[in-house]
């Protein structure tokens, strides 16, 4: 039903105007994520068609109106459909402070397409608060063209398209040659708190939920609004009349230099001005210890700010730290308990949330809930006093929210420096995932009973926290790494802990899952093959609590492509599955588990799935080459048709390899030695048929030519071959690749001309023979623990590497095959680990990558992107864990095998000196961490061990180059 009244329907009578006088400027805010969106079609039934092709749209999103007269008015919105064609197509609700006057209302039932509509109601103008205009989508986004305000006396009247909203939105800017600054993250492991500097926009997005703010979120699934709008942050000083900031608002000027520097678990900014009298340094802190639950789970972040005098006489002045404050959201002053402060609540993806900024020493310090002021007087309202052509005050719009936070008072003599500490407290009571139907709260609870227990343990334990993240961070500013791969490791650490969820049920059942990033999907299992590094070296039992969640999302011999999306774990979001990529995933990421922590009761528990699974991988070869044939989709699926989903994928097969006899290895622990009798055939198999047919003149190619197969679109897309069982798209949803035309060039763009003889390049899937930067992929973790594999061409391997890098090697890295321009920043890295351990070192290229992400982070967004375009400069997959694969590039500098199980670590040092952690035998505990020292030439090392590890360890050298040989026994010097 609609409630709304036409302009022809409405008489004005002089009582409905009787209202307060204008009071000057109005200050507005606009909340919630929108777009602006500008059509060039003609619009009918107006004059101004600039105003009607200019519309604001989004899911749910308000305009509020800060001092408009008290009492009756009238107002009219102005609407024009400038995309959909049909009613039915677009249906929103219109809310006036919590009063609906446009229910279900559907512009193209009452007007055309490209045709101008106003609507118009009686409202009345609360006392004691702004006024609330609110849109809200119930079939696609809400919109809106014009909002007016009007009494017999004052109009005040907005339009997207002349709307000065900068002071609330992202706003890209070129950064200056002294502004030594780009976007990050830092946040918790699993419990989501988490800050997201974005210099590069002027915006600082911080909340107890971190935030879903990304380019692209192919999966929302439209049940939560994880569109949230971003805060002005001011973190600046103030000495007499100068104030300066960091570059996180528009109200003051930004430090003239500001250097940012990355750990671990910090970030820092060092900062200063000429003729400011002191330089100013802000550490945020994100505490994280392996193995260590409550202190890498506590959900806060710290901040310390340093003051240094740097002028001839003493200083004084003061600190500010403030943010914007939305309508609704106000900053309550508090003490307790010794610990005082400011706290608000708030909705973050429609989950009530608190958030704190405490100190435990409030000297010098001045708490604002409200109307702090920040720089000068705002300046947009126009001084004069302005009519319209019917004699009424234009009130005009300031686009603006209030400030509140706190300020630190500061004498400085020269030379000396002062600091202040505050503890950032994000805390949600109610439970915030749906596990099997089942509500989930923070695994935080088990420690803490509300936020002021955290605040009292971050202040508590402040000394001992950072002794430990000290030490933590020791593995890698200690260790022989490039400079470029040390930045590389504390940027991807910070992307992936803000993604991961550990959440407990009532009775007590533990869930560790891991957000895909931009995609909100749930533990995907081909991103966490790629993340496992990273558990391996600093907490593997976060991979065990994975392997036992999967076992459980297993169908029919197939294990699903992840477990959930958004706050949703209840099965598989995405819309088809990768049979033959996570079934042979979790074989690997089993077997590496297994033999990396010795544990082999995971091993045991899981064997009936790991039969399941090899088994259907056995089935999907119908032409009993080795090869499969279906279940074809993997991992990279922004890649071509060749690359993507092609029968007899070399990928695959390489992958199949050495999943066999992984399973094969699992097998005989199983005692099962038909298995493993069988699945050591298929892995013979498909290895002769790899050298048989797999080789053209320099390389492995894509795919096994399949002269004839007939490959069709799926639903109007070149996205899979016919095949039977093949899945599409799932009902409703499209496909959003990203990367635009050069996405689509991509897919249906020419291939080499190379062919075996005989061929027909009509009938044969374009790009089968390109070169690849995949075939070794599935090889990392068999090198990684020495299981043997034979049957494979070492040399062959080498040269395909080698020959397939030269020719897509580009200024950041390789694009997925020779094919095509799409390149992936992890796959890249995989590909590095693999060519260490074949005696190539390419460990350097961590520069290419960085160089990448800086660029990302400071003309675009993204914090670590993995997707790069080349040609049309396009990014995807931002906001995304899978960089920390990187870890997997520090024991590949020594070629590190480990196997716990036979207790041997076997070592081929592709450089010396070396110098890197034996994390595998860590002490967390106690904090000691063993050293490899690696003297000498690399081709005959003396080797060292700085510390104790564990009796039974054998160490042995092998030759550089060859993953698979038994090495010698040596006995390194303590």
């Amino acid at each position: 039903m609609f409630r709304y009244l036409t302009c022809a329907a409405l008489i004005l009578t002089a009582a409905s105007v009787l209202t307060a006088a204008p009071t000057g400027a109005i200050r507005t805010e606009l909340i919630g994520g929108t777009t602006v969106y500008s059509a060039r079609t003609p619009v009918l039934e107006t004059t101004d068609d600039a105003t009607y092709q200019t519309e604001r749209y989004g899911k749910d999103f308000t305009y509020a109106f800060h001092g408009l007269p008290p009492g009756p008015a009238r107002l009219k919105l102005g609407f024009c459909e400038n995309n959909w064609t049909q009613p039915g197509e677009r249906v929103f609700d219109v809310v006036v402070n919590g009063a609906t006057i446009l229910d279900d209302f559907d512009i193209l039932a009452l007007a055309a397409p490209h045709e101008a509509l106003t609507q118009t109601a009686d409202i009345v103008i609360p006392p004691d608060g702004p006024l609330t205009v609110q849109f809200v989508g119930e079939k696609d986004n809400a919109k809106v063209n014009l909002i007016r305000i009007y009494t017999a006396e004052w109009v005040v009247e907005t339009t997207p398209r002349l709307e000065k909203t900068t002071a609330l939105e992202p706003r890209q800017r070129k950064l200056s040659a002294s502004e030594n600054v780009w976007e990050t993250q830092l946040g918790r492991l699993g419990s989501r708190v988490a800050i997201n500097p974005r210099p590069q926009q002027g915006v600082w997005w911080q909340s107890p939920l971190g935030h879903a703010q990304y380019r692209t979120a192919y999966f929302d699934p439209g049940t939560v609004e994880f569109k949230q709008q971003p805060a002005r942050y001011v973190f600046g000083v103030q000495v007499g009349e100068q104030a300066v900031s960091l570059p996180f608002d528009d109200r003051l000027p930004h430090f003239a230099t500001v250097n940012q520097t990355e750990t671990l678990t910090s970030l820092s900014y060092d900062c200063s001005s000429p003729g400011l009298p002191v330089d100013a340094r802000f550490t945020w802190s994100a505490p994280f210890y392996p193995r260590d639950i409550e202190l890498s789970t506590a959900p806060y972040l710290t901040l310390q700010v340093d003051v240094t005098g740097n002028s001839h006489e003493a200083q004084s002045g003061r600190v500010l730290i403030a943010r914007s404050l939305p309508v609704g959201e106000p900053m309550v002053a508090f003490s307790e308990d010794g610990l005082t402060g400011l706290r608000r609540r708030h909705e973050v993806f429609e989950v009530e949330t608190e958030e704190r900024w405490v100190v435990d020493d409030h000297t010098g310090f001045r708490f604002h809930t409200s109307g702090l002021q920040i720089g000068d007087e705002d300046e947009s309202a126009p001084a004069a006093t302005r009519t319209d052509p019917d004699g009424r005050q234009i009130l005009p719009l300031v686009w603006e929210q209030p400030y509140g936070g706190l300020t630190w008072d500061f004498t400085v003599a020269p030379g000396e420096t002062k600091s202040c500490r505050i503890v950032y407290v994000g805390w949600v009571d109610e439970a915030v995932q749906d596990v099997a139907g089942t509500p989930q709260r923070f695994k935080y609870h088990d420690y803490f009973d509300s936020a002021h227990d955290v605040s009292r343990y971050a202040f508590r334990n402040w000394q001992q926290v950072q002794a430990r993240c000290e030490m933590l961070e020791r593995i890698v500013d200690e260790a022989t790494l490039p400079p470029a791969l040390k930045q590389l490791l504390a940027f991807t650490t910070h992307s992936y802990l803000v993604n991961t969820w550990w959440t407990t049920s009532p009775q007590g059942r533990d869930w560790f899952t891991v957000w895909e990033g931009c995609c909100q999907l749930q533990s995907t299992v081909d991103v966490e093959y790629n993340i496992a590094p990273f558990y391996f070296y600093l907490w593997p039992d976060l991979l065990r609590m994975q392997l036992d969640q999967w076992v459980t999302h297993i169908e029919d011999g197939v294990l699903s492509h992840d477990m959930g999306v958004g706050l949703e774990v209840n099965g598989m979001a995405y819309w088809h599955p990768m049979e033959i990529e996570e079934n042979t995933n979790f074989i690997l990421l089993l077997h590496r588990y297994w033999r990396h922590t010795g544990d082999a009761q995971v091993v045991r528990r899981h064997y009936g799935s790991v039969r399941e699974l090899l088994e259907w991988v056995t089935r999907a070869d119908t032409d009993g080459d080795g090869f499969p044939e279906e279940g074809l989709y993997n991992t990279i699926d922004q890649g071509s048709p060749a690359i993507q989903y092609a029968p007899d994928q070399v990928y695959l097969g390489v992958r199949q390899i050495a999943a066999y006899q992984a399973g094969a290895e699992m097998a005989r622990l199983a005692a099962q030695p038909d298995d493993a009798q069988r699945w050591v055939a298929r892995s013979e198999l498909t290895s002769q048929t790899l050298a048989a047919r797999g080789w053209l003149d320099d390389r492995y190619v894509v795919a096994l030519e399949q002269v004839g197969q007939a490959f069709q679109p799926v639903n109007g897309e070149a996205f899979q071959p016919v095949n039977e069982g093949a899945f599409g798209p799932a009902d409703g949803d499209d496909f959003d690749p990203g990367g635009g035309q050069m996405f689509q060039d991509d897919y249906l763009g020419d291939g080499n001309d190379a062919h075996y003889q005989g061929s027909s390049a009509a009938t044969t899937m374009r790009g089968w023979d390109s070169y690849s930067i995949y075939t070794t992929n599935g090889l990392v973790y068999p090198m990684r623990s020495g299981m043997l594999l034979e049957g494979l061409d070492l040399p062959r391997l080498r040269e395909d590497l080698r020959n397939a890098t030269a020719a897509t090697l580009q200024e950041y890295g390789s694009p997925h095959t020779s094919h095509e321009n799409n390149m992936w920043v992890s796959q890249n890295i995989w590909r590095d680990i693999a060519a260490a351990y074949l005696g190539i070192d390419w460990i350097d290229n961590a520069t290419r990558y960085w160089d990448l992400q800086r660029y990302i982070n400071t003309t675009k967004y993204g914090a670590f992107t993995d997707v790069y375009v080349y040609g049309s400069d396009g990014t995807s997959l931002d906001y995304y864990p899978r960089g920390v694969a990187a870890y997997g590039l520090i024991d590949a500098l020594a070629g590190v095998q480990f196997d716990r199980v036979r207790g041997i670590v076997s070592l081929a040092p592709l450089r010396t000196p070396l110098r890197l952690p034996l994390t595998m035998f860590a002490d967390w505990q106690s904090g000691e961490v063993p050293w490899l020292v690696i003297e000498g030439d690399a081709s005959v090392p003396v080797v060292r061990v700085e510390g104790s590890v564990p009796e039974g360890i054998e160490f042995r050298l092998r030759p550089r180059g060859e993953p698979f040989a038994e090495g010698r026994r040596i006995e390194p010097r303590g």
